[in-house]
């Protein structure tokens, strides 16, 4: 439809900048933001744009669903944290109440505290955020680990290969889950 509707713009300029817009987000679809994109996070941009029309200012980074909701939009994707190790797993822990509102308004889960765990030495890191957890867990257990295990260079988190692990560590995020430590509804955020 974009494609089409160019060929509509007699201007040359309007349709070459058209154009121009067309292609950055062909690319960005593709995983391949354009040089300079200001919009490379499209998971973002979607949750400021939906703030927005509730009545959020994307803006003000001090409100406190605003502050969850970039946390939401940084750990929408864990490869950062599973690119460490192939026994590192992730998964959500409390549930407090702006994490709910945000799950039931915007259906997105990943608001909740997460965890990292070593699925081969059963440690676990819990956190508000990836980063957080992801860095206290790499200086309790990583750092000094002899069965780590990177994932190659060029390895990326793609959807077929998120439904593969899932489905393999279901068991174990079960197990965890089952001892209260994991994901578990919180009165506080």
């Amino acid at each position: 439809w974009a494609v089409e509707s160019l060929s509509q713009i007699t201007d040359q300029n309007i349709r070459q900048n058209a154009a121009l817009l067309v292609e950055h987000q062909l690319s960005r679809w593709r995983g391949q933001p354009p040089e300079r994109d200001l919009r490379h996070d499209p998971i973002k941009q979607i949750l400021e744009h939906m703030a927005a029309t509730m009545g959020i200012d994307p803006a003000d980074t001090d409100h406190p669903m605003m502050k969850a909701l970039l946390v939401t939009a940084r750990d929408d994707n864990p490869e950062r944290v599973l690119a460490t190790c192939e026994h590192i797993v992730t998964s959500l822990g409390a549930v407090g109440p702006i994490a709910r509102q945000i799950d039931a308004l915007f259906n997105i889960s990943t608001a909740a505290s997460k965890l990292v765990h070593c699925s081969l030495h059963d440690f676990h890191v819990e956190g508000s955020e990836y980063d957080k957890a992801f860095q206290m867990f790499k200086t309790n257990h990583c750092n000094r680990c002899k069965d780590r295990v990177p994932r190659p260079e060029d390895w990326k988190y793609t959807e077929e290969f998120r439904q593969e692990f899932e489905k393999k560590h279901l068991p174990f995020i079960r197990r965890f889950n089952q001892t209260g430590q994991g994901y578990r509804l919180a009165t506080e955020d």
